[in-house]
């Protein structure tokens, strides 16, 4: 009998360990999940394309206006309560990943050239020229809060939803520079 309580031991923490990882398997889906239930709160949720599909969170033929109208209905239950630092950072990051998307470069607009680092007021509709190296941005939303970085490769972002409060800001020592057009 001690053999066996011995043999059955061992594969406890295995087992446990294994159970731990199933577990964290789960944990992005929640926060798949709670994204989805933020997205049609955010503060610029009503600015936003309500044809906006939510591809970023695995749910690609979902749309924030379906979203918004199940909120209003009662139909979208309100995501899980987090502490008030963490929420103003997720909303903030969520919102800057709506509301900046790829987008293409209109030739007839108007351009202002910019080095990093620097803050930008961008509007609705302007596009962000990313030349160069890749860097980094942050949306300030108006309560001061800041989202979390998003890397920005060479390419077009328009803007969704405006004014947005953006940080620009180089990824390590490699310049980056770009162009805002209206």
């Amino acid at each position: 009998t001690v053999v066996v309580v011995a043999l059955l031991l061992v594969g406890v923490p295995s087992n446990i360990r294994r159970f731990s990882q199933y577990d964290d398997r789960f944990t992005s889906i929640r926060v798949l999940r709670e994204g989805i239930l933020r997205a049609p709160r955010l503060a610029r949720a009503g600015q936003l394309p309500r044809s906006l599909r939510l591809t970023a969170f695995g749910a690609p033929d979902l749309t924030l206006g379906w979203l918004i109208d199940g909120v209003a209905s009662g139909r979208v239950p309100k995501p899980a309560p987090a502490p008030a630092v963490r929420s103003a950072i997720a909303d903030a990051t969520e919102t800057l990943g709506l509301a900046l998307a790829p987008g293409a470069r209109i030739t007839n607009q108007t351009c202002v050239s910019f080095a990093v680092p620097s803050t930008h007021l961008v509007r609705k509709a302007d596009i962000l020229a990313v030349e160069g190296a890749p860097l980094d941005v942050r949306y300030v939303a108006t309560d001061g809060s800041r989202s979390l970085p998003r890397r920005l490769r060479a390419g077009n972002y328009v803007a969704l939803a405006g004014p947005l409060q953006l940080v620009l800001a180089p990824i390590g020592a490699r310049p980056a520079a770009g162009q805002i057009c209206r």
